[in-house]
């Protein structure tokens, strides 16, 4: 399922940190994504058939509101403790490679490249390659968003139902 794909890659990516200085006197040409990024803080969202998680329980399936609140809460959590991204760092290199390492092992390598708006950020790795929206870039800070949208009979009548999640990882030198 490319859901876990992508928050196996979460996990690299927000695990992405270690620590190199950058100031004002960095050398002039080098990109300012070329660094160590340390993972600082995780957001997601989760929306079936274009509804917020919480409206879909309650309206599609019937979930009282606090009830809907307490399995919304579980399954988020559910996919937070699936990213251990705590102690975690990625780092891009000048040659246009990439590595991330959680507690300080590596834990996928590849190559990068940034678009020339340094909007649209591709991580290429082992023959696949993922896109990453890039929200923010500068000195101090890396956040990137990434989305992934899969169909499963979440209500069991036979009709698939879009299952999109959209996961924004805030990193920091």
């Amino acid at each position: 399922m490319l859901l876990k794909r992508h928050l196996w890659l979460a996990t690299l990516l927000l695990g992405l940190l270690l620590t190199t200085a950058c100031n004002d006197d960095e050398e002039p040409g080098i990109p300012e994504i070329v660094a160590t990024w340390n993972f600082n803080s995780l957001d997601f969202d989760i929306k079936i058939n274009d509804k917020p998680l919480l409206d879909f329980l309650i309206d599609d399936l019937d979930y009282t509101p606090s009830e809907a609140a307490v399995l919304e809460a579980f399954l988020k959590g559910s996919i937070e403790s699936e990213l251990p991204l705590n102690n975690s760092t990625i780092t891009f290199t000048n040659d246009g490679k990439y590595e991330v390492k959680e507690n300080g092992t590596v834990q996928d390598s590849g190559t990068y490249e940034l678009n020339a708006a340094k909007t649209i950020l591709k991580l290429t790795s082992g023959g696949i390659t993922d896109e990453v929206e890039v929200l923010e870039l500068n000195q101090t800070r890396l956040v990137i968003k990434f989305s992934e949208v899969d169909n499963d009979d979440i209500t069991e009548d036979g009709i698939p139902e879009k299952v999109q999640v959209d996961v924004t990882v805030r990193f920091t030198k």
